[in-house]
């Protein structure tokens, strides 16, 4: 095979360029003096920022940084699946092949990384689990770029040194950093999904808070794609409050599809490609199911041996079939970034002087709703919209 190498020449820590920075924080991780800190800019994004008074001039920050990474060419095969476990398959976007991935690990005695929304304060970060029901929590769609800490890669860097088996799923960049500073790890299976870009932590931050205000609860709970919902309206958002009551939305998700409020590396993104560095890649398949109508089905990507001994060893708990490419080329974000949209400085220039319920009326419009098949069709009479599921499944 021959390989390939991706580089920006410099990277942010050189030249301060937002747009060559994916904010995986393994430079704040790696420097053997903490002269690195994760800093918000104005758009609510982490970037590192060198303590010159501590900083050695050792170079490693750059060293193992993302964005400059050997990858080799690999045959991808591609498989559309879900798992025979309805359980799963509820509680899953998706086909819940990750359940199924995790379940896996658990079994022999390994751990997962992946990220959460902590119900505690909404912030979709990356944990460690080493039990199923731990587990859980990962299972879901976040719409935000996740938190990982130096404790998480300090845990994860532990683990491989003790050979228990670790997964690690994340962003594609994530998942770079994590595959190029621990590649050696023969424990290590790195699982990445089809990523449309993240926005931005302090967007989801606003927006819960103007959710709270606008329905006057306390929020308990969040799902970003109800799959309960599905067939009220695409990307429909779920919100209990401490009473039970739960309220549906879906101007975060226009925002989302939008791609206004996503980090600048985004636009730039070198891992937007058939030519993934993880073992295995998830995402909705989105032809139906031809296994079961009522639920949805996962696309499964195996770019590895190791991915695809890890199928192997799963796929008597899942239904699937050999895909063919052209659902694969139904994903344009496994071939090109999303696109830059025109409005993106004036979005952000209206960030900073604008209150949330003035930017979802400027900017998460019916015509984006439309074109992601985003409806509006928010049914406020909880007992009649729950009659309407019922019937419809």
């Amino acid at each position: 095979m021959s390989g390939e190498i991706f580089s920006m020449e410099t990277n942010y820590l050189t030249n301060n360029e937002s747009s060559q920075c994916y904010g995986c924080g393994i430079c704040k991780f790696k420097c053997p003096v903490n002269a690195i800190n994760m800093c918000k800019n104005k758009k609510g994004f982490l970037y590192p920022r060198i303590d010159q008074a501590k900083c050695i001039g050792c170079g490693i920050c750059e060293r193992v940084c993302p964005i400059e990474i050997h990858r080799e060419k690999n045959n991808f095969i591609i498989y559309q699946a879900a798992s025979k476990n309805v359980e799963i398959l509820i509680r899953s976007q998706c086909g819940g092949v990750f359940s199924e991935l995790s379940k896996h690990v658990f079994k022999q005695n390994g751990v997962v990384y992946g990220a959460i929304l902590d119900l505690k304060d909404f912030v979709v970060k990356h944990v460690r689990a080493a039990g199923e029901q731990s587990g859980k929590l990962m299972c879901t769609s976040k719409y935000v770029q996740s938190v990982i800490t130096s404790e998480i890669y300090r845990q994860l860097e532990s683990d491989l040194k003790n050979k228990r088996i670790v997964l690690f799923t994340g962003t594609p960049c994530q998942c770079a950093a994590i595959k190029k500073n621990y590649e050696q790890y023969e424990n290590l299976i790195v699982c990445d999904f089809i990523c449309h870009g993240v926005p931005s932590p302090e967007l989801w931050g606003r927006y819960l808070k103007y959710i709270s205000e606008k329905h006057n609860i306390v929020i308990k709970k969040a799902v970003f794609r109800n799959k309960r919902c599905r067939k009220l309206g695409n990307y429909t958002e779920s919100y209990w409050s401490d009473k039970g009551d739960e309220y549906w939305e879906n101007d975060y998700a226009a925002l989302f599809y939008s791609h206004l409020a996503h980090r600048d590396s985004c636009f730039r993104c070198q891992f937007a490609c058939t030519n993934r560095y993880s073992d295995i890649t998830m995402g909705g398949f989105l032809e139906p199911s031809i296994f079961e109508a009522k639920y949805d089905s996962s696309m499964l990507i195996v770019n590895t041996e190791k991915g695809g001994k890890i199928f192997s060893d799963i796929k008597l708990n899942l239904n699937w079939t050999e895909s063919k490419l052209k659902f694969y080329k139904n994903q344009p974000c496994l071939y090109h970034p999303v696109p830059k949209p025109d409005a993106y400085k004036i979005f952000w220039d209206d960030w900073q002087k604008m209150q949330i319920k003035e930017i979802l009326d400027k900017y998460a419009t019916d015509e984006i709703k439309e074109k992601f098949h985003i409806r509006i069709r928010i049914f406020y009479v909880l007992v009649d919209a729950l009659r309407y599921i019922d019937v419809i499944f």
